[in-house]
């Protein structure tokens, strides 16, 4: 972002989704190995002069705290949202995948070229990690992402602050000080549209996160009085990843489509309904 955009924080009472571009990389990271592709998306502020778009939430609980499966690079946590971050963010998505649609549908011809079959992308193929509140199970609005880290150095990719904006420490070793069940932060998304597969959607990934109020629960994984089994997170996973790709060997491409992220959910949600926990 420009020096002159720079003090200018997007939200849902200031962006205006018509000066949302979205734009192809000159070349794909792996483009010729995988069938993954991604784009830009940018904001064009008052000198219409592009900038990188990210967009900040209004403060928001983490209803689950934060999980981790074994031997993958980032933790997976949901987000509560406003109504109006719900809506101004799914506003966001379609304006982002109205002008990313066709460059993808581009990219995925390329592909078919020898191919008998082709496959034109539709709404049927779109996913997203935004899920709607549903007051019959007493579910907020949330929006599922994940921290990615480093494994050598155990450090999170994703900066993190206290209310007076210092920079905080955050590792595998001390992230739970900071994300458990019912923490308060502020959070500044980037958003990434991507195609995989024939599939496509929006990964929102936090950038900032400026800790502001500790959970009531040191639990980081899932609420006290719901035992989750390893296997049914891995069965569950399995069946998301058959779903979303076509495959259950997806382990070079979860960072993008998120299957893990949507498996946890999955099973905390029902595991949540028959605990005593309302989230």
């Amino acid at each position: 972002m420009t020096s002159s955009n720079a003090s200018q924080i997007l939200t849902h009472s200031t962006v205006d989704c018509s000066k949302i571009d979205v734009t192809m990389p000159s070349s794909n990271k792996n483009s010729e190995k995988t069938a993954y592709r991604s784009a830009y998306v940018n904001y064009l502020f008052k000198n219409n002069t592009p900038s990188k778009f990210t967009y900040m939430l209004s403060k928001v609980k983490l209803p689950f705290g934060v999980s981790y499966m074994e031997n993958y690079d980032s933790y997976t946590c949901s987000l509560n949202l406003t109504k109006d971050d719900f809506e101004k963010m799914t506003q966001i998505e379609d304006a982002v995948i109205e002008k990313a649609l066709p460059l993808f549908q581009q990219e995925l011809n390329k592909t078919q070229k020898n191919s008998k079959k082709q496959k034109i992308l539709t709404a049927d193929d779109f996913s997203t990690t935004l899920k709607p509140e549903d007051d019959d199970k007493g579910y907020d609005s949330l929006l599922n992402t994940k921290c990615k880290f480093d494994k050598e150095t155990r450090k999170f990719y994703t900066k993190l602050v206290d209310k007076n904006k210092k920079v905080l420490d955050f590792t595998l070793d001390n992230y739970s000080e900071y994300l458990n069940r019912g923490s308060i932060v502020d959070c500044l998304l980037s958003c990434t549209p991507w195609m995989l597969n024939g599939n496509y959607g929006i990964a929102w990934r936090p950038v900032n996160i400026r800790f502001l109020e500790k959970g009531s629960d040191n639990s980081v994984d899932f609420p006290d009085d719901v035992s989750v089994d390893e296997e049914e997170l891995e069965t569950e996973f399995e069946k998301v990843s058959l779903k979303k790709t076509g495959t259950s060997d997806t382990e070079d491409e979860l960072d993008e489509v998120d299957e893990y992220d949507e498996a946890v959910q999955n099973v905390l949600k029902r595991k949540v309904k028959n605990s005593s926990i309302k989230v």
